[in-house]
């Protein structure tokens, strides 16, 4: 029997996610628009992650698992991404929550746009307990989004919609970084068609001690490769921009104290995150 193609395939990776999961899955099951699937990759959990699953997988048929055992946040997005069967591919992290309008909103804007290779949003910033910390508000498109990647990446990645056949074209999500994995992908995107953010909060964005790259990868690290990524986008995309994304990366491998690293780390914060980072 030949089932029919979902509109929208969401992709999640959870690794002992239990504490956020069920309210990250619920959201999904309340969205508005109802033509999808949920394909969710465990890479190796050892809590309850994967009872919760199991879970929702038993009441709603449009949620599929995948089960993996330790291969890493860009190799977890790849396994999901090749069962994903949606001509559009949402990102929901294990942690984040998204609006019940989302889906709905995104679509209808991918379908009127067909230029544009990916949509974001704005996303309420909520610690542990949910409680609100502010917003990350992208620019809609243009010359001013693509200024702002020049510079880091402003973008959530739990509020990105993708069209499957560009993933498809940049080859997925590189496996060789242990960050910016998004912002890399992004960027690679960005070749074939514009980038867009719509003006309105589409997912709730989690911070807490427990994300992958938080525990794990230095915030040295982090800037450094969020740099490199940054001068890329400049050359490539916005060539206005190559000083300053150039001053942001000599900071970036620049000595803690120096004034270089604490001059690309203000231009950082403030441009690409603003006050409400």
């Amino acid at each position: 029997m030949m089932h029919k193609m979902p509109t929208v395939s969401v992709l999640m990776t959870v690794f002992n996610g239990e504490r956020y999961l069920a309210e990250a899955l619920e959201s999904l099951r309340n969205q508005t628009f109802r033509d999808f699937e949920v394909v969710i990759v465990d890479d190796g959990s050892t809590d309850r992650s994967r009872e919760i699953i199991r879970y929702y997988i038993e009441r709603d048929k449009r949620f599929r698992v995948i089960y993996a055992q330790r291969v890493g946040r860009a190799a977890a997005l790849n396994l999901g991404l090749r069962q994903c069967r949606g001509c559009f591919v949402a990102v929901n992290d294990a942690d984040d929550i998204s609006v019940n309008n989302r889906l709905a909103v995104q679509v209808e804007f991918l379908r009127r746009n067909p230029n544009v290779v990916l949509v974001g949003g704005w996303a309420e910033v909520i610690d542990e307990n949910g409680r609100i910390l502010g917003r990350r508000c992208p620019p809609e498109g243009g010359w001013r989004i693509k200024s702002l990647l020049s510079l880091g990446n402003p973008i959530v990645h739990s509020t990105v919609m993708y069209r499957r056949d560009v993933l498809s074209l940049i080859g997925g999500f590189d496996e060789t970084l242990s960050c910016a994995i998004d912002y890399d992908a992004i960027e690679r995107c960005m070749r074939y068609g514009p980038v867009s953010c719509l003006p309105v909060i589409v997912a709730r964005h989690r911070r807490h001690m427990g994300q992958y790259f938080r525990g794990n990868i230095s915030a040295r690290t982090r800037f450094r490769t969020a740099a490199k990524t940054a001068v890329r986008i400049a050359w490539n995309h916005a060539i206005w921009m190559l000083p300053l994304s150039i001053m942001v990366y000599v900071g970036a491998f620049a000595p803690l104290s120096s004034p270089f690293m604490r001059i690309a780390q203000l231009i950082h914060t403030r441009m690409v995150h603003g006050r409400h980072a």
